[in-house]
């Protein structure tokens, strides 16, 4: 557990052991070739690699859960410029694609709404 000790040390993007492993958590997620590719080419210009759950609804048997989506942003903080790989979702009963029920645009604006109120102005 050192690398997560040492965290506080480093600015997020500029920690090379950290990059790494979410570089690599987000190739474990990644199935298909062409969403490896896709990845590939945009940490040429993207520094950070983020992981976020959605919502996803099966088109088959209606099964509705949780899948991680893979965002890449060129910015060390913040999600603007932020882009979401075009991922494919399987579901884990039956094995059909899957559609994003709840988007990630929606999420993140969720909680880039909650962090612009959660300022020190209406702290106390």
């Amino acid at each position: 557990m050192k690398l997560r000790q040492d965290l506080h040390k480093y600015p997020y993007n500029q920690d090379p052991v950290y990059k790494t492993y979410d570089h690599n958590f987000a190739l474990n997620i990644l199935k298909h070739p062409d969403e490896i590719q896709m990845f590939e080419e945009l940490m040429g210009s993207h520094d950070e690699v983020l992981t976020e759950f959605v919502k996803v609804c099966c088109s088959q048997c209606d099964c509705k859960f949780f899948s991680p989506q893979v965002i890449v942003n060129p910015y060390g903080y913040g999600t603007e410029g932020a882009m979401v790989l075009d991922q494919h979702h399987s579901c884990h009963h039956c094995g059909a694609s899957s559609n994003i029920e709840e988007s990630i645009f929606k999420l993140l604006g969720r909680v880039k709404e909650y962090l612009m109120e959660d300022t020190l102005d209406y702290v106390g």
